[in-house]
């Protein structure tokens, strides 16, 4: 039977192309996937060695001076009044998907492997690591105490080289980041296990992923690990399923109008199950899509 014998059109998305692509963007764009402080940055022109896991860049990215790491602003330390902050380095070192029936890899046994018919997985891997204090900070540095605008009564001379900034001619003090030697990492594997949502009476209702569950590793306490998993479940669903459905919304409109405006065509999902049994289908290492032309 041809893909198109009860549809349209017909799409698939492949996981190892997938996987593939994701592996040349990380290697090609390492600052997509690197996020750290100015001073992380700094360092690590003095020793690679001080990363939590290494960057695999291609040569390029040195050659034409692109980036290895995103800088992001230190974290103010609460308490502090703005006024002290630390350097970290977050690191996103694994993505992969893995479509239905499940051969990238295993799934912990939290999330019931093998994979379940029409359910897709991710692994995801994150090292991050913070730039603790050194001793001799510890010893003698002590907060500034603040005017009556609630600002520091004198200008701290920066820890890294240089005094600290105040934006826009005036305004609150940048804080003080604290120095160190050497970042403290750790690694952490997420695993999250969804399936596709059956397909709506519009195109931007065909893709809509969902999640099942969601597994961290080897965290502990089991409390804390329950604590972070519920907060995870909650910002994907919550937060990224939502602008995920509507970026896929979005790079639809154009190429919909233009469809609709010059053909007098749009494109409708096929329903299910009256034409096909799933739409999107999550089945042999693929995502397929079934489409219908509607005259307009």
């Amino acid at each position: 039977m041809a893909f198109t014998d009860h549809s349209d059109v017909y799409g698939a998305l492949n996981e190892a192309g997938v996987n593939l692509l994701i592996q040349h963007v990380q290697q090609q764009r390492p600052s997509l996937f690197n996020y750290g402080t100015q001073q992380v940055l700094d360092k690590l022109k003095q020793n690679p060695q001080i990363l939590c896991a290494p960057i695999q860049a291609i040569p390029n990215v040195s050659k034409r001076n692109n980036p290895l790491i995103g800088v992001e602003d230190p974290l103010v330390i609460p308490g502090t009044d703005n006024q002290l902050a630390i350097s970290y380095l977050a690191q996103l070192t694994q993505l992969q998907l893995d479509l239905y029936p499940g051969e990238v890899f295993t799934l912990p046994s939290e999330l019931s492997p093998p994979l379940a018919e029409q359910h897709f997985a991710l692994h995801v891997q994150v090292c991050g690591g913070i730039g603790c204090p050194t001793k001799d900070f510890l010893e003698t540095y002590t907060l500034p105490e603040p005017n009556k605008s609630g600002t520091a009564q004198q200008i701290i001379p920066g820890i890294l080289g240089g005094g600290l900034g105040l934006p826009g001619g005036g305004g609150k003090q940048q804080p003080t980041v604290v120095p160190f030697d050497t970042l403290t990492c750790f690694c952490i594997d997420l695993f999250l296990l969804g399936h596709f949502k059956p397909a709506g009476g519009t195109i931007e209702l065909l893709l809509q992923p969902d999640v099942d569950g969601v597994e961290l590793v080897d965290i502990a306490p089991t409390g804390l690990e329950n604590i972070l998993e519920c907060m995870m479940v909650l910002i994907i669903k919550i937060v990224v399923l939502p602008k995920l459905a509507k970026a896929i919304k979005e790079a639809l409109v154009s190429p919909l109008k233009d469809l609709k405006d010059q053909a007098s065509l749009t494109l409708i999902p096929t329903p299910t199950p009256a034409s096909v049994p799933n739409n999107p289908a999550v089945e042999d290492d693929q995502v397929k899509i079934f489409v219908n032309l509607k005259e307009v």
